[in-house]
């Protein structure tokens, strides 16, 4: 469970749930079912 703070647009920032170097789904999330199996097509890295 993550806790959301600001949104801009498309963008929302998430200030608690989540720590460096975890992977988060950016898009598509909402079609992914619990326990499917997914591909990693991209990374993107923010520091």
């Amino acid at each position: 469970m993550v806790v959301t703070g600001k949104t801009e647009g498309d963008f929302v920032e998430i200030i608690q749930g989540i720590q460096p170097g975890d992977t988060v789904i950016a898009e598509g999330a909402r079609s992914v079912k619990d326990g499917q199996p997914i591909s990693i097509l991209k990374t993107i890295t923010h520091e």
